[in-house]
Formats: C-alpha cells, sequence, structure tokens
C-alpha cells in the first residue's frame, strides 16, 4: 500500500511529490523507488552537562591554611577519594585543584567545574568560615587552594581577594572536556597574580 503524500519520517522525506494518478499501473511508478535520505535538522552543541548550582567563593594559601603550609584535611593516605596528599593540583580533570568546604555539603572527591578561572577542583579539605557558612546560613561556601609557599605573603593575599565571589554559578559532575586555563592564578617564583 503506498504511503500517503503528506507522510513524512523523521529521517525520510519525499523529494518531490508525484503527478496525480489516474490508475493502478501508474500508481507503482509515481511513487520513488528508493526513498532519499533528508538532511537532519542541525542542533545548538549543549554546553551544559552537569549540574549547576551557586556559590560563594573565597580562596585560601600557605599563609592563611591552618597550620600554614600545605597539609590538607582528607589526603589521600586516609580518604582513596581524594587524589592529592597535599594541597596542589593543576585545574585539569585529571589533576584538579584542592578545595576545602564542609564535608555535608560536599564529600571528599567531589569534582566541580569553576568556568570563571576555567579550572577543575576537588574536594580535599576542611574550611572552617564554609563550614560555619553551610550549617548557620544554608550559603554553599566553597575556599579554593591557590599554589603557594613561604613567599609572597602581600601579593598571595592580594590574589586570593581578586578572585574572591560572593556568588558565581559552578558545575557540579562535569564532563572532563572543559575549557581550561593552564596557567596558575599564582605565580609562586615571582609573585605575580594571573
Amino acid at each position: 500500500m503506498p504511503l500517503p503524500l503528506t507522510e513524512k519520517t523523521e529521517d525520510v522525506s519525499l523529494n518531490t511529490p508525484p503527478p496525480p494518478v489516474t490508475n493502478e499501473s501508474e500508481k507503482k511508478e509515481a511513487l520513488p523507488t528508493t526513498p532519499k535520505p533528508s538532511a537532519k535538522p542541525t542542533q545548538e552543541p549543549t554546553t551544559k552537562s552537569g549540574d549547576y548550582t551557586n556559590v560563594y567563593i573565597t580562596y585560601y594559601g600557605w599563609y592563611d591554611n591552618s597550620p600554614s603550609g600545605k597539609n590538607i584535611a582528607y589526603p589521600h593516605k586516609k580518604y582513596s577519594a581524594s587524589i592529592h596528599d597535599k594541597a596542589g593540583g593543576t585545574g585539569s580533570y585529571k589533576d584538579p585543584i584542592t578545595f576545602a568546604t564542609d564535608r555535608d555539603l560536599y564529600k571528599p572527591g567531589t569534582i566541580i567545574y569553576v568556568p570563571y578561572i576555567k579550572k577543575y577542583i576537588i574536594m580535599e579539605d576542611m574550611c572552617e568560615g564554609c563550614i560555619e557558612n553551610w550549617q548557620d546560613e544554608k550559603r554553599k561556601h566553597i575556599d579554593i587552594w591557590i599554589e603557594s609557599k613561604d613567599s609572597f605573603e602581600d601579593e598571595l593575599y592580594q590574589c586570593q581577594r581578586k578572585y574572591t565571589r560572593s556568588s558565581i554559578e559552578v558545575e557540579l559532575n562535569p564532563p572532563s572536556d572543559r575549557e581550561l586555563n593552564k596557567t596558575p592564578l599564582f605565580n609562586t617564583s615571582t609573585g605575580k597574580c594571573l
């Protein structure tokens, strides 16, 4: 039985309608013998695939870590979900930067993508201010490590303030192919902020 002339499927369309048919023998000749695929409509690429949420973001480094230095609360040697034993990371998906927060907000090993700095981060440390903000106000607060050492204290604090945001969107459970900025936020050799 021939298809009605108005019927189309997603993958197949009739290129030109056949002329009107007058008898049965002409009906078979009127329809194309092989359907031709039509061009599928192009879809906009999806830019969002993870879960998005707004958070308060602060930064910490060598001097305001407690105690001073690179120690973290959830090192890999004790928490398998973490990947570092000390604060660090380059910001790639395979080597995200350490961040601190309340473990009731994000469990150790949680990976987040931060679009405005174009870096991935991983929960590996505790932040008392973040815990207070989450427990008292239900305000999501994360504190991101800035690579640093025992030098350029004033420059480090200025850089931390530069990147702090009171509310900004981040992506939880991000894919591994987000845009990256491979330059460190802080140059430990020169004291320059990105």
